[in-house]
């Protein structure tokens, strides 16, 4: 079990999108040599106990054994930007890679918790040790003692978690998957498929524009 770690979160859930993921992916891709973890900001909207991730950027962070770092005022440049382009997503938590939750991930939700209300933590196993990328969510509650109201310390405890795309988002999943099937040595069959996906894509932006059209 996961330091810190109870299952359980009540009727609390989580819905997050595939471009979030592969943004976290990207991240950890460009991650600097040495550095084991990646962090970032969580973005999206709370609808009835619902958090629904929609977009994320990444933080500078760094960690040693004994001290974290986050770099706040990226942070706040990089939401602002975003904010300017959608208002309506706000901070709903952050995300990190790894496979489990760390003493520092305490501290960084601390920081978090500072920015929303009640936080959702989106742990992203990059290695992939199970042969599939694990994605887990955690939202956490303070501790004390009935002698005291000071809180001495914080549980993660794990709530549902399920995954949402638009039907932008499912275009280019459906493209993606569509390229597997052709082998990466043959550049006329990659090609081919390139462009019917694209024609694909395409057939099904244009469907959606013209629903939009209609209520305009």
């Amino acid at each position: 079990m996961d330091p810190l770690f109870l299952t359980g979160g009540g009727s609390l859930s989580c819905k997050v999108h595939p471009v979030v993921l592969f943004q976290v992916l990207d991240h950890f891709g460009r991650r600097n040599e040495g550095q084991k973890r990646v962090i970032g900001t969580l973005l999206g909207v709370v609808n009835n106990n619902v958090i629904e991730i929609r977009n994320s950027f990444p933080v500078p962070h760094s960690e040693t054994n004994d001290n974290v770092a986050v770099d706040q005022e990226y942070h706040k440049t990089m939401l602002d930007l975003h904010q300017k382009v959608n208002a309506t997503e706000t901070i709903v938590g952050w995300y990190a890679t790894g496979s489990s939750i760390t003493d520092h991930s305490v501290l960084i939700h601390e920081f978090y918790g500072r920015e929303t209300s009640n936080p959702v933590h989106l742990l992203v196993d990059t290695s992939i040790s199970t042969g599939s990328l694990s994605t887990r969510a955690f939202v956490s509650t303070s501790l004390s003692a009935a002698i005291t109201e000071k809180p001495w310390g914080s549980q993660f405890q794990q709530i549902k978690l399920d995954f949402k795309a638009f039907e932008a988002e499912k275009v280019g999943l459906d493209a993606l998957l569509q390229r597997k099937d052709f082998s990466p040595e043959d550049p006329h069959a990659r090609l081919s498929a390139d462009l019917d996906s694209l024609e694909h894509g395409l057939e099904r932006l244009a469907h959606m524009l013209q629903v939009c059209s209609e209520y305009v």
